[in-house]
């Protein structure tokens, strides 16, 4: 299991044989610190009713109160799964708040926008890679006007992203959505799977590969990823998220329907997620 940007399930996060080199486990963390950097007061949170709700309400209280924000002035608001119509959880959402955050899919951007835009609100939008997406942005242009997307990595237009949109355009690639979690996240994965390979000598198979990848202290893949050492589990949080390598979260803006890179530099969450006390 090597260079996963979004374990889900606990083998992920413990085996040792999983590599999770994507930050999309920060991202949460990052869109909270985004949002206090940009200077939201009256922020809300709406996140979607499943197993681990409790558990991003809690790391998101911690990253607030590690910021020194007032865990009072935010409103949490739980989105039912199952739910046709979005409008009684978007009223809550945009009464008496200036930002959102979406912890959720862009299926459910896609329901709760419409209701966002008849009940008036204007709010700035906060939400992830992937979820908050292009795609979202073209549909609904003047409600996701200024909105940030919270990146496991890069936007598609740096230049660590050249070889790919090459790529892309060489083998003529069908109409998806690449500048994403599965497209930027298997490419980073990929390069850096060869910079582990390219420093091996004699034979390579899955015993030697990982040997190696344990020994690893600088993978570089060009800035798709930070520098990353995968010679040292995590131990923060409790010591339960051992192969989470990479916690750091760059930022998307929205203009006219677009994404595009902001002058943010990329965040290491590191400290802030240390502070979860559970």
């Amino acid at each position: 299991m090597f260079g996963s940007c979004c374990p889900i399930v606990q083998i992920e996060f413990s085996s040792p044989i999983s590599y999770v080199t994507g930050s999309n486990f920060a991202i949460g963390a990052g869109a909270v610190q985004k949002m206090v950097d940009d200077g939201c007061k009256k922020p809300a949170v709406v996140i979607i009713e499943v197993a681990t709700k409790d558990f991003a309400i809690s790391v998101t209280k911690a990253i607030f109160e590690y910021n020194n924000f007032p865990v009072d002035d935010v409103k949490f608001v739980s989105l039912p799964i199952t739910a046709q119509d979005y409008s009684a959880q978007v009223a809550q959402a945009i009464d008496g708040t200036d930002c959102i955050y979406g912890g959720m899919s862009d299926q459910n951007w896609a329901g709760f926008l419409p209701a966002m835009q008849s009940l008036g609100g204007t709010q700035r939008l906060y939400g992830h890679q992937g979820n908050l997406n292009g795609k979202i942005a073209e549909q609904f242009p003047e409600l996701t006007e200024n909105g940030i997307s919270v990146n496991a990595y890069p936007d598609i237009e740096g230049p660590m992203w050249d070889d790919y949109r090459e790529a892309l355009e060489t083998y003529k690639a069908p109409d998806l959505d690449w500048n994403s979690l599965a497209g930027l996240g298997t490419w980073a994965a990929y390069e850096e799977f060869v910079a582990i390979v390219q420093g091996m000598t004699g034979e390579i198979n899955n015993e030697t590969f990982i040997e190696a990848a344990n020994k690893s202290t600088a993978v570089d893949s060009g800035g798709m990823a930070p520098l990353l050492n995968l010679s040292e589990p995590w131990t923060g949080m409790g010591g339960d998220y051992p192969r989470i390598f990479n916690r750091t979260v760059t930022f998307d803006v929205i203009h006219d329907g677009k994404l595009s890179l902001t002058d943010d530099p990329p965040i290491d969450m590191t400290d802030a997620l240390n502070s979860w006390q559970g």
